[in-house]
């Protein structure tokens, strides 16, 4: 995404304005001008910061190392890297191979690109079209598309759900369909695109049983034993 979009979608959520009103410089009362000044005041304000880095389609996982440790150097170590999307990119030196296995080796390049740099990967995958209209056949792993291999490396895999005349909705369902360190389960959030806005409807609440059995509704006794880790040494 171009910085221009990126920092007006960032400023109609943070000010609750429009995209189009910022494009358009239409800033129809004092009220939104109060926000939008807040909003501004609060981006001066607030510690943390992002940087855009427009790359051209065929990116490898290379050149966002070399983009991140560039970041480092300068002092700024990102905590989250967002790449827009997995599908645009491209593997180096491995010209002529199949699609698919081009996307699970990127997958794969990317998941070891976190892991050494303990940094959060964050990046979007397209969907096959369902088989059906069951529930079965319109959410879950199989709907991920051109490879099987991008979940595979993957640690957390969201699909958002897509309904029949979706633009008529206020709410997003998206389910968790992978989630290797918690459960499993789907959400609603509130939707307004008009001024770039996702936001919680309601309380998450995690599947109480995912049918091979679940520690959701286990109550456990634990024993504290940080003090005997502290005779070991093992908090030093």
């Amino acid at each position: 995404m171009p910085y221009d979009q990126c920092v007006r979608r960032t400023m109609a959520r943070l000010s609750g304005i429009s995209t189009y009103g910022l494009r358009d410089c239409q800033i129809t009362d004092e009220a939104q001008l109060k926000s939008l000044s807040k909003a501004a005041t609060f981006c001066q304000k607030f510690p943390y910061e992002f940087e855009v880095v427009d790359i051209p389609r065929g990116v490898t996982v290379r050149t966002i190392e070399e983009r991140y440790l560039e970041a480092v150097a300068n002092g700024r170590a990102p905590d989250v890297v967002v790449i827009d999307y997995l599908g645009l990119m491209e593997v180096e030196g491995h010209l002529g191979i199949d699609d698919w296995l081009k996307l699970g080796h990127i997958a794969g390049q990317l998941h070891e690109f976190s892991r050494t740099y303990n940094v959060i990967v964050l990046t979007a995958v397209q969907l096959n079209r369902p088989k059906g209209k069951g529930p079965d056949e319109i959410i879950g792993l199989h709907r991920i598309g051109r490879s099987s291999l991008i979940m595979h490396h993957a640690t957390v895999g969201i699909q958002i759900e897509t309904r029949v005349d979706e633009e008529t909705f206020d709410d997003m369902p998206y389910h968790i369909i992978k989630n290797r360190n918690g459960e499993r389960g789907n959400h609603l959030l509130k939707k307004n695109f008009r001024s770039a806005t996702v936001i919680d409807r309601e309380p998450y609440v995690p599947i109480q049983d995912d049918g091979v059995g679940s520690f959701a509704n286990v109550t456990l006794k634990m024993e504290d034993i940080s003090a005997q880790l502290d005779d070991h040494g093992w908090n030093k």
